[in-house]
Order: C-alpha cells, then structure tokens, then sequence
C-alpha cells in the first residue's frame, strides 16, 4: 500500500487514495503491473481537485475477458481517413475516426458491439500542434485512436463493469501535470537519493 501511494497514486489525499484502492479492489485490477491509475487533476486548485482513476487498455481487456462471455473481434481496427483532414501540426495522416469491434455473448448467441472514436475529440493539443510529451500519439496514432475506439466498444457491452473507468488515451487531451509513468520514475529517483544518503548529482543520458 505504500509502495503504490508513493508511486501510481502520489498525488492522492486520504480520502481519495481509499476511493481508489477501493475501485482496484472492485475491478480485480494492479497497479503495480500497470493495469490501472489515480491521476489527480488541478492538485493545487481546491475547488476545481478532481481524481481521476485511469486503466491502461490491457486492464479493460482484463475485466472483459473475466466476464466469461467476451472475444475481441477477429479484424483490426477501422480507420477512416480524409485528405482534408490532414495537418502537418494536428494530424500528419488524415485520420477521422476509428472503429473496433467487440463481441459478447448474450441470450444463447453472440453479438457485436462498435466502438468510435474520432481524432479531433481525443488529440492533445498544445500550442497548435500535438502536445509533444505525449509521444504516443505522435509515433502511433492509429494505435492511440483505436484503443480509445476499443474502450468505447467495451463501455458499451458492459457498462456495469467499466463504470467510473477511462483508458490513459481518453485522458491525454486534459492538461495532467504528470503522467504514471513519470510518478513512478520521479519516486525512483526519489529512493536512489535516500540510499545515497543525501541530495547528490543525478546525470541522466538519455536524449
């Protein structure tokens, strides 16, 4: 427990790190192995303090399969493109929206639930252009899209247990002073000086 309150969910007060132990607990999700957040926005604007809890993709296809009545669907994502859409800053490839497909069994038969997401609603942007900490959608838009495409797909088939939970994509577009991922890093750092005994030099080479 403090292992994950001083790493994925840093950020929370008491209150809200109970809310989302809970919520881990409910959903049968880890966040130790990535499966699921606690971004916590406006942090230093208490009226506006909100708590956001944030599961990775594979966390949702975690809950689903556990139903024991869900299969992805056998065809890649659908993407639809316009060359009108294409901006060099916003969106190099011209990418509207994309598809996914999810099945689920129901009723003695299966059925296909769909799943869309267009571009301009989930991108984020800063400054005019796409926010360039958030490489993901920079190196793999397809993949960025269809996974918020992917998650719509599952809320729909099964909204009683993806209640409450958003995918890190769908949250990319708010402004999230730090990502997850950067937490845990930033309380690495943080153990390596208290090992060292003290304030020291930390040289990073990467980039």
């Amino acid at each position: 427990m403090d292992l994950i309150r001083r790493t994925v969910a840093k950020d929370c007060d008491p209150a809200e790190f109970d809310q989302f132990v809970h919520i881990c607990k409910a959903v049968k999700l880890d966040p130790l192995r990535r499966q699921i957040y606690a971004f916590v926005f406006n942090k230093d604007k208490p009226q506006w303090r909100q708590m956001t809890v944030v599961t990775a993709i594979g966390g949702y296809r975690s809950i689903a399969e556990r139903t024991g009545n869900y299969r992805p669907d056998e065809d890649d994502a659908k993407i639809e493109y316009s060359d009108a859409a294409k901006n060099p800053q916003t969106n190099p490839l011209g990418i509207v929206k994309a598809i996914v497909y999810v099945w689920k069994y129901s009723h003695g038969e299966w059925h296909r639930a769909a799943g869309s997401a267009h571009w301009d609603e989930y991108v984020p942007l800063r400054d005019g252009a796409i926010d360039s900490k958030k490489t993901g959608w920079i190196k793999m838009p397809r993949i960025m899209i269809a996974k918020c495409a992917e998650a719509a797909a599952l809320r729909k088939a099964w909204p009683d247990d993806f209640a409450g939970l958003e995918i890190e994509e769908e949250v990319d577009r708010r402004s999230i002073d730090l990502t997850a991922t950067e937490l845990a890093d930033e309380a690495a750092r943080d153990q390596r000086v208290a090992r060292i005994g003290g304030p020291g030099v930390l040289v990073d080479w990467c980039d």
